[in-house]
């Protein structure tokens, strides 16, 4: 028996034994058994604070596409949760520097 298989006989199971654990560790992350549920509406709200924390500020295209004509717009907007937020447009240049 060569050492190249014997090596290989000695790391197959080692490695079926780390993708188990590492299996086993990552669903005790994402799915933690601890006696109670949470409600729909606390994950929907702790994923919604995730995603946009305390503030977050983000560029956006709008397009508007008719059978006759189409339109787009660009837009920068800052959030502060949940009370306030700003929208400045940017382009076109007819309506660049509205802000809402």
């Amino acid at each position: 028996m060569s050492e190249a298989s014997h090596g290989f006989r000695v790391l197959f199971p080692l490695r079926c034994v780390l993708r188990a654990a590492l299996i086993g560790m990552l669903c005790a992350a994402f799915f933690p058994v601890n006696g109670f549920s949470e409600s729909a509406r606390d994950i929907v709200s702790r994923a919604n604070d995730l995603i946009h924390g305390k503030s977050s500020t983000s560029t956006a295209v709008i397009t508007v596409i008719k059978p006759d004509w189409s339109r787009s717009m660009t837009t920068k907007l800052w959030m502060l949760e949940p009370d306030y937020a700003l929208i400045l447009i940017t382009e076109p240049a007819r309506d660049k520097g509205n802000v809402f």
